[in-house]
């Protein structure tokens, strides 16, 4: 149930911002102010969204930000100032709301912003540049992270179904089973320590599946000591030398049960 009501509620903040950010570029300059307040509320009245622009402003600094994307282009003879965008949708978004909310708070005159840095022959033209250049991918931005949770979601479903398929289930083991297949992982590391004659990374790992398999063991999840034992199997045996210590520690888990 609380899946169901996480995923209607970001439906529902993607419907508004999609409303409110499309009204804003299909507008005319005229009507931009009007259209960048009713945007921002629409924001800031959601909790996905807002909460993305709250996290990242712990780590972002807006000024700096706007000083990095001022760049100055050659015109002709003379300079032209351009605005560009980060690259990251996180830091995009953040960038943009802020400016967005500069300019709804009057802190930023929005016609001397146009006329800098989207100066066409008219306020229109300028306006709309400004939506293409700013606008879109600021939407585009908004659309992916809304979008993303869903995504995040289905990963925590992921999360849980791949923890029950290893931890769901465990047996009784008994002491004897687990004591005689400590001493034989004991004997394989020795072995493994003193008498290994291939590389160091097939020793490591070889070292690595024996802990394994012993932890495996004292989980007391058969599904799991399967898996482990199969891959400590195979490895034992591709590097030689070993076959003695596999079928000790072979009849160990078809006594117990557990192979």
């Amino acid at each position: 149930m609380e899946e169901i009501t996480l995923n209607a509620s970001r439906e529902n903040e993607l419907a508004v911002f999609d409303e409110r950010v499309n009204a804003l570029i299909e507008s005319k300059y005229i009507l931009a102010d009007k259209r960048i307040a009713s945007l921002l509320k629409g924001i800031v009245s959601g909790s996905y969204l807002m909460s993305v622009v709250e996290e990242s402003l712990k780590t972002f600094s807006y000024a700096t930000e706007f000083a990095r994307n001022r760049l100055l282009v050659s015109d002709g003879d003379g300079v032209k100032a351009r605005m560009t965008l980060p690259v990251d949708k996180v830091r995009l978004f953040t960038f943009v709301f802020c400016l967005l909310a500069e300019i709804d708070a009057g802190k930023r005159d929005f016609t001397k912003f146009l006329t800098e840095y989207f100066g066409e022959e008219t306020a229109n033209d300028s306006f709309r540049r400004f939506c293409g250049e700013i606008i879109v991918p600021f939407k585009k931005a908004g659309e992916s992270l809304l979008k993303d949770t869903d995504s995040d979601a289905q990963e925590k479903e992921e999360e849980r179904k791949g923890a029950m398929y290893f931890g769901a289930e465990t047996v009784y083991i008994s002491a004897a089973v687990t004591d005689a297949v400590s001493s034989a992982c004991g004997r394989i590391k020795t072995k493994l320590d003193k008498d290994f004659q291939g590389g160091g990374e097939q020793r490591a790992e070889c070292m690595e599946l024996v802990d394994a398999f012993l932890n495996a063991v004292m989980s007391r999840n058969p599904k799991l000591i399967r898996i482990v034992w199969t891959g400590l199997k195979y490895t034992l045996r591709s590097v030689r030398g070993f076959e003695r210590e596999i079928a000790a520690v072979r009849n160990v888990l078809v006594d117990g049960n557990l192979i």
